[in-house]
């Protein structure tokens, strides 16, 4: 599916210091009403940018490098979907973060998940997973907290400890090689 004609978005940085490692927040002021919906992903083609939050149709909360300019232009991407009852999601950069975390936040409770992210620095502090995946490569246990706390599994690739080192679609195949991989859809977002 095409990317949508895009919106403006006013940015502000919220708070200091950084979340993590030379990632900020950033209050955008939309130029106009947008909602994400589960299966949908922000993109920016003058940064890269990964959505946190929405207040309102109006103002959204991104993540985002320090050198963020005052006004950047935001491409919705990605078709709408209901809840399956289990699904693997898979995030590429901040795009793809923001996607996982926008379709994990809505199916948190009526769909069984599990969600795997590939991102070039973490804009979060990662944690040793408390979930168990069989078949997962055994060195691979970083996990993004608030996706467990939400009992979502989640795994990472990424130059990080504990994360599997190289891309998302070579953890899926190490993964899959186990023969323990369940045999779930896969909805992938980001790049």
């Amino acid at each position: 599916m095409p990317a949508a004609p895009g919106i403006f978005a006013e940015l502000q940085k919220v708070g200091d210091p950084p979340v993590q490692a030379g990632f900020f927040a950033w209050r955008a002021t939309l130029s106009q009403p947008l909602e994400l919906k589960p299966g949908q992903w922000l993109a920016s083609p003058d940064a890269e940018i990964g959505w946190l939050g929405q207040t309102n149709e109006s103002h959204m909360l991104l993540v985002g490098p320090e050198d963020l300019p005052e006004r950047i232009l935001l491409t919705k991407h990605g078709e709408a979907l209901a809840a399956p009852d289990q699904a693997i999601v898979v995030g590429v950069g901040l795009p793809g973060l923001g996607g996982v975390l926008k379709t994990a936040q809505e199916w948190k409770g009526s769909a069984q998940l599990i969600a795997l992210l590939q991102l070039d620095a973490l804009p979060f502090q990662a944690a040793p997973s408390r979930i168990w995946l069989p078949g997962m490569p055994s060195a691979t246990i970083a996990t993004l907290p608030l996706l467990e706390d939400w009992k979502i599994p989640c795994r990472l690739a990424a130059d990080a400890p504990g994360c599997f080192e190289g891309d998302v679609h070579a953890l899926l195949q190490a993964w899959r090689a186990s023969g323990q991989m369940p045999d779930w859809p896969i909805y992938a977002f980001g790049a």
